[in-house]
């Protein structure tokens, strides 16, 4: 998840290049609300799960993992 940050902030840089050049405030507006809420959503999913992980191991999120591989490569392989 935290990879992807430069690839998000170079997407939005270029779709709010395409914005302000349309001039187009009312989508921009819309547009920074959206942003603004889905990095607050972002942030708490993240805090959540860095909670979770203090008092949980891995090992159920594993053993799901591989059970479910198990499952798509014999439905890809049949």
């Amino acid at each position: 998840m935290l990879m992807s940050i430069p690839t998000i902030i170079a997407s939005g840089s270029l779709l709010a290049l395409d914005v302000v050049g349309q001039a187009d405030w009312a989508l921009a507006k819309d547009a920074s609300i959206a942003a603004a809420m889905a990095f607050v959503a972002a942030l708490f999913a993240l805090t959540l799960m860095m909670r979770l992980l203090r008092s949980v191991s891995f090992t159920p999120y594993v053993v799901y993992r591989i059970v479910l591989g198990v499952v798509l490569l014999v439905v890809a392989y049949t």
